[in-house]
């Protein structure tokens, strides 16, 4: 009996030594599948991520998802369309800079547009953000088309015809 009780004691022993018995007595004997310090994705707005946002210094199409900042002011004369987005997942920070249309040297019947988002109805646009903008001198300054899930924020829009912001097709 002895000898049993010596052999139980020096197996719980080693089991201690080797970390067995922690993980026996949390109840998994053999230790399989233990996993340790999962971390979650606690990115909740879901709002795309680079290491370094894409620079924009003129007037340009972005159409592939990520981060865009504005890197200096933008003074467009000849752009019917200063900022045209026409893909999901996009971050625009304008960084306070100014996208300016000018609209004292076109002609009247031109309609000009700031910042456009472009979605269709069988294909919307998600999850844009538009912030820290100065748009001045267009007709339209942000206008969304067919975009849903999306933000305008801390933005300063100065026109003078048309509308400052146009939301236009959008669920949400």
């Amino acid at each position: 009996m002895m000898k049993n009780g010596v052999l139980v004691i020096l197996l719980i022993i080693l089991l201690v030594l080797s970390g067995c018995a922690n993980t026996y007595i949390k109840g998994n004997p053999l230790g399989l599948n233990k996993v340790s310090n999962l971390q979650k994705d606690n990115n909740l707005d879901n709002e795309p991520r680079r290491d370094e946002p894409i620079g924009i210094d003129s007037c340009q199409v972005i159409n592939e998802g990520g981060e865009y900042k504005l890197v200096n002011d933008i003074e467009s004369i000849e752009d019917e369309i200063c900022i045209s987005i026409q893909a999901d997942n996009i971050i625009l920070d304008c960084q306070g800079h100014t996208i300016n249309g000018n609209l004292e040297e076109v002609p009247e019947d031109e309609e000009r547009i700031g910042i456009h988002v472009f979605g269709t109805e069988d294909d919307a646009l998600i999850n844009l953000t538009i912030k820290n903008c100065e748009i001045t001198g267009w007709n339209k300054g942000i206008y969304f088309e067919n975009a849903d899930n999306s933000k305008i924020i801390n933005n300063l829009v100065v026109t003078t015809v048309g509308d400052g912001y146009k939301l236009e097709y959008f669920d949400n």
